[in-house]
């Protein structure tokens, strides 16, 4: 897969097929099976952060208590961004996100992850599981079983992988943790996404002709690695790329639809 506008990176897994973009204040949505890449209207920053997902958009001031969180509806007849009011105190740090049965989900701080409601365009905050951090690199969210769930692997401290598993929303309560004996290597990292077979996914971190790229799927229910595949990647240039970034979507289809 190759991006039209090479400026643009990835911001947070793929919803019904499409993939959400940022470049600076420009915020894009790229279908990567027909290669088709929509730009939406522009986003007044004015010195803020740009957080794009799915089809909503956060703009934060680093440092002060401002923020403003905008909704664009993908229609044929889309006007531009419309500004929602959230309830709930202002928030610095925005990481992941993953859209699950008509939510979105991404972490806010070390233990809060943030709900968005696209129906009824309803912002609500999940207190996370204990010795969880929800904006750590070696944290994810995912979806098990058609569920929040929570993975946290830190690899330079531990060799066992933790999942939590939202139960009840309104209640904020979740399962006991499961945990999985996994290889203990830095340079392997959590996938967020869905996985058909309810599987946690981990990919090399690196890009590398030299060395070989695998793919480790996770069974959390029998607590071991179930497979392990060596992916051969083509075109790849050592050094070609400056600081490359790895991202993986499991359960990502396929949609030929067009704008």
């Amino acid at each position: 897969m190759t991006i039209s506008d090479p400026g643009f990176n990835i911001t947070s897994p793929p919803v019904n097929g499409f993939v959400c973009c940022t470049r600076g204040s420009r915020i894009a949505v790229f279908n990567p099976t027909t290669g088709f890449m929509l730009t939406l209207p522009h986003v007044k920053a004015n010195g803020r952060e740009i957080y794009a997902r799915s089809v909503r958009c956060d703009v934060h001031r680093k440092y002060v208590k401002q923020q403003e969180h905008l909704v664009l509806s993908l229609t044929s007849q889309f006007t531009g961004w419309r500004k929602i009011e959230i309830t709930g105190d202002p928030y610095a740090y925005l990481e992941g996100g993953i859209c699950i049965d008509g939510a979105i989900y991404y972490g806010v701080g070390h233990t809060k992850i943030a709900r968005f409601d696209l129906r009824y365009e309803k912002m609500t905050f999940i207190q996370g599981p204990k010795d969880y951090n929800a904006i750590s690199c070696y944290s994810t969210l995912t979806n098990y079983e058609g569920k929040l769930a929570c993975v946290s692997y830190d690899s330079y401290c531990e060799s066992n992988m933790r999942l939590w598993i939202l139960q009840d929303a309104e209640k904020q309560e979740w399962s006991s943790i499961m945990t999985c004996v996994v290889p203990c290597d830095k340079e392997i990292y959590l996938c967020s996404g869905e996985s058909p077979t309810n599987k946690v996914v981990m990919v090399s971190r690196c890009l590398k002709s030299s060395k070989h790229f695998f793919v480790y799927y996770f069974d959390m229910f029998r607590e071991s690695i179930i497979r392990r595949m060596e992916v051969e990647i083509d075109g790849m240039v050592d050094y070609e790329l400056r600081r490359p970034r790895i991202l993986c979507f499991p359960g990502h289809f396929e949609n030929l639809m067009y704008f």
